[in-house]
């Protein structure tokens, strides 16, 4: 996090922990809670980086279980409301940074390319707006649009694809164009 507080400043920085609830693991990993409209822990997961990236010697962990009655939602949802814009996002990370640099609006998180799941998309019901889906700049997030597109149509949410442009083909996501700009 002293990356982040270096690159966009303390209070930002902070401001954003307190509003996602982000925690650190005992392997100093980043904890994503996924948070309920009724302020429930549902699930989490640690990430451990190096430098912004994710680091490939540690798989992402998940210290709370399904067995154990937790479930997951979107990362952020206990941030939405119908008064802010809404851009969903793939990973915990971007959405977190972005909310950094854009906090008039609300960033969410589906928490994977192929993690948009129908229970997902329900807890979106009811959404007044537009959702702006912002995929990682590879085939699969490409390609997985018009699924969560139909995922969210499914419950009445009205969503629109915003490409981040042709020109980024490498997995590139918003986070690495916010922190490289």
């Amino acid at each position: 996090l002293w990356l982040l507080k270096k690159r966009f400043g303390n209070d930002e920085v902070q401001e954003a922990i307190s509003n996602y609830f982000i925690g650190t693991s005992k392997t100093s990993g980043t904890g994503y809670y996924c948070i309920d409209r009724k302020m429930l822990i549902t699930s989490c997961k640690v990430i451990n980086y190096v430098d912004f990236n994710r680091d490939k010697n540690f798989p992402p962990y998940y210290p709370f279980k399904t067995t154990d009655g937790y479930y997951p939602c979107l990362f952020g949802l206990h941030l939405v409301d119908n008064n802010k814009k809404i851009k969903l996002v793939e990973s915990e990370k971007t959405a977190f940074i972005a909310s950094i640099v854009y906090p008039e609006v609300t960033w969410i998180s589906c928490g994977g390319t192929n993690n948009l799941t129908a229970d997902k998309c329900k807890d979106l019901k009811g959404y007044d707006h537009a959702i702006d889906l912002i995929p990682d700049c590879d085939e699969a997030g490409r390609s997985a649009m018009k699924k969560w597109q139909h995922n969210l149509s499914v419950f009445g949410v009205s969503s629109q694809v915003v490409d981040l442009g042709a020109e980024y083909v490498n997995s590139e996501d918003l986070a690495d164009l916010l922190i490289n700009d």
